[in-house]
């Protein structure tokens, strides 16, 4: 590494910088917006500008509709719809309910009073 440029002269520099800022707001202000003005001239610019200069190409061949796409899909929701009301009408049994009806409840010492 460099002896010009450290690491210690890095960090003094970011431990200086908002020091600096601070010092100088209205030239910090107009650096800020220039640098946000030249951004957004160039983003208005590729995508307003040189937008309207490409033109979409038109297609010579209409859309059709094929019928038996169509008709293939179809079968394809009406099985997956079949499939959904069947599985809404199964009953299950509870998991929860034979774990309660086969333990005993324990029962806690008891002590006398005195």
């Amino acid at each position: 590494m460099p002896k010009g440029l450290g690491f210690n002269k890095i960090e003094e520099f970011f431990k200086e910088l908002p020091r600096a800022l601070a010092e100088h707001a209205f030239l910090g202000f107009l650096v800020l917006f220039i640098i946000i003005f030249i951004a957004s001239a160039f983003i208005f610019y590729e995508y307003s500008i040189l937008a309207q200069k490409v033109e979409p190409q038109i297609t010579e061949k209409a859309l059709q509709f094929k019928e038996n796409n169509y008709q293939e899909i179809l079968k394809i929701w009406q099985n997956r719809d079949k499939n959904f009301r069947e599985a809404g009408s199964n009953n299950f049994p509870n998991p929860f309910q034979g774990i309660s009806a086969k333990t005993e409840p324990t029962v806690s010492p008891t002590v006398a009073p005195e």
